[in-house]
């Protein structure tokens, strides 16, 4: 008896599927690198609001807007708010950049760096209008990685145009965008008292709200 060959299809589909991946997989490395450097970050993002504080901890997606708005609108706010950027490693520019563009729409009055706050998170803080950081908080910066459509030069001017633009001193700046994208040029408040050259504010270490801490 001639045995029954079975249909050869789902495999075929399945290899297809891991080959559709492979390709997307290195047009992201090869074209976005701002998403895959960073893929190990946006698992842990986690954004909280408790009354007026919003606490941002873990990451920076590039969907950050969106969630920073929806925790905004969960309920009116008569003095506006307050961001926390909490043991936060990072992430996505472009998602900084654009929450960046609209914190005074969304009324968020000052930007609060605890614990640590670096590469996307750094920027973050250094655009806010009205800058605080606790006491013990270190702050990183360094160059981008390439957003799509851009060139690693491009992605590095966009950066330090707007730092510039937000009072921080060029050479200062240009320090940072001297600093590869896989390490980081940190700055404890005693550095950024000395150097940074933009107001901001600092909370004593005993005097942090508990609210402004991850758990």
């Amino acid at each position: 008896m001639k045995k029954e060959e079975k249909p050869r299809g789902g495999l075929k589909s399945y290899f297809v599927l891991i080959g559709v991946f492979l390709a997307l997989l290195t047009v992201v490395v090869i074209f976005q690198p701002d998403v895959y450097m960073n893929l190990r970050l946006w698992g842990d993002q986690k954004i909280v609001r408790s009354g007026d504080v919003i606490r941002w901890c873990g990451a920076i997606r590039p969907s950050a807007l969106q969630q920073i708005t929806e925790a905004v609108n969960q309920a009116p706010s008569e003095s506006g708010f307050t961001l926390v950027l909490a043991s936060n490693r990072g992430g996505s520019i472009p998602g900084a950049l654009a929450v960046a563009d609209h914190l005074a729409e969304l009324r968020i009055n000052k930007v609060v760096a605890a614990d640590n706050c670096a590469s996307a998170c750094g920027l973050l803080w250094a655009l806010a209008p009205r800058r605080v950081i606790a006491e013990g908080t270190s702050v990183g910066f360094h160059q981008p990685h390439t957003a799509i459509g851009q060139s690693a030069a491009d992605s590095i001017r966009v950066q330090t145009q707007r730092m510039i633009a937000a009072g921080w001193p060029e050479a200062l700046v240009r320090t940072f965008m001297s600093v590869p994208a896989g390490q980081m040029y940190r700055m404890g408040v005693r550095d950024l008292q000395e150097r940074a050259g933009v107001p901001f504010e600092v909370i004593p270490r005993g005097e942090v709200p508990a609210s402004y801490w991850c758990g």
